[in-house]
């Protein structure tokens, strides 16, 4: 109960402070607007040429012979330029020179387990699965495999049976690009959400220093609640409060700027729930271990537009997957985790980049919280 009581006055309190509350939500709209408006251009595809791909084919039966007439089909020809590669190794060389935009590989026991009517995959390996390009080349492949799988259970699996006379499919999926890239306004709408929610974190600054500080504080201390209590009311205050903004951003961004969230609200709420309870319990444990509101703040100030940055926040940054950057640097910023899983939401992209961002932030959430409960009860004994 005493946890529920803090937790609805701070937030009340909070709600009544309009001055933060325009702050707060005014600069992530003007910023989506401004962004989106200068940058739309870089976001638009205004022709589709054709797309170079990397081609290695390591299976030697028969039912991988029917890819490659395929490739050869005039429809497909005129959106993809492929060139057959030798190794894995080569292609990967390619993509780092930007030379093909993909390697589509097609493993060597492909016919084998398909005639032992196992499941078996034709790889896409791509530098950014964002791109337009690599989408491109993704619906090509996913829709050969579906009418490929189609046609094969009438001619149950039947080798000599397996030949293409018609491909009506590719106009519909992969020259479309309403809905499978985001525009600058959806892309910006998602990376200043990202920034803003991470810029909450100056709530829990605020409420840890009010504990000591105000007057209100100083009426809390005093009553019979103890430290655990204390954090996590005031966390939570936080955390609601922020909610109510993040919702009211969704809205505004949705039903004036019209940018995309996808089809899937309740995950692309909870991603923002999880990034908010990252956000103040960040705020929360800095100000606990450097018992200083103004140096606390002095270090998000800092973190918080570097992890913007190499998120691409504020414009979009290609990298080979295989790199220092991504591999490393980005893992460690939480809009790279974030905005990943946003995007991999609304555009329909890999669950595991949803999941993985749910348990890193979650986790060091758990942790921050943790270690300000642990300073605080030391400081009460000192």
């Amino acid at each position: 109960m005493n946890i529920i009581t803090i937790a609805l006055v701070d937030m009340k309190r909070v709600l009544r402070d309009k001055k933060t509350l325009m702050y707060m939500l005014l600069l992530p709209i003007i910023l989506i607007s401004i962004l989106g408006t200068a940058l739309g251009s870089v976001f638009s595809v205004n022709s589709l040429e054709k797309i170079n791909v990397g081609y290695i084919n390591e299976d030697k039966g028969d039912l991988s012979k029917s890819f490659d007439e395929f490739l050869e089909y005039k429809e497909i020809k005129e959106i993809l330029n492929y060139k057959k590669i030798v190794s894995l190794e080569e292609g990967q060389n390619l993509l780092e020179d930007k030379k093909i935009s993909a390697i589509v590989h097609i493993t060597k026991d492909y016919s084998k387990t398909l005639k032992e009517n196992n499941e078996t995959l034709i790889e896409i390996i791509g530098i950014d699965s964002g791109s337009f390009s690599y989408t491109v080349v993704k619906n090509v492949i996913e829709s050969y495999i579906e009418y490929a799988n189609s046609y094969m259970a009438i001619s149950n699996i039947d080798a000599k049976k397996v030949e293409f006379k018609k491909y009506d499919v590719i106009k519909n999926e992969s020259i479309e690009t309403k809905g499978n890239m985001p525009r600058a306004i959806d892309y910006y709408a998602v990376t200043m959400m990202v920034m803003i929610i991470l810029y909450g974190s100056s709530y829990g600054t605020q409420f840890m220093v009010e504990l000591k500080s105000l007057p209100i504080g100083k009426r809390i201390s005093a009553a019979p609640i103890n430290a655990r209590e204390m954090v996590i009311g005031k966390a939570l205050a936080a955390i609601m409060s922020m909610s109510f903004q993040v919702l009211a951003l969704i809205g505004f961004s949705k039903y004036v700027y019209k940018a995309n969230f996808g089809e899937d609200m309740k995950t692309i709420l909870f991603i923002c729930f999880t990034l908010i309870v990252f956000s103040i319990t960040l705020g929360v444990v800095l100000t606990s271990i450097f018992d200083n509101e103004l140096l606390a703040n002095k270090v998000l100030g800092l973190l918080i537009p570097i992890s913007t940055l190499l998120s691409g926040g504020y414009f979009k940054i290609t990298t080979p997957d295989s790199s220092i950057l991504t591999s490393k640097i980005m893992y460690l910023s939480p809009s790279y985790l974030a905005q990943r899983a946003l995007f991999s939401s609304i555009y329909k992209g890999k669950t595991l980049y949803i999941n993985e961002a749910i348990f890193i932030l979650w986790g060091f959430s758990i942790v921050f919280l943790l270690v300000s409960i642990i300073f605080q009860r030391k400081k009460e004994y000192a």
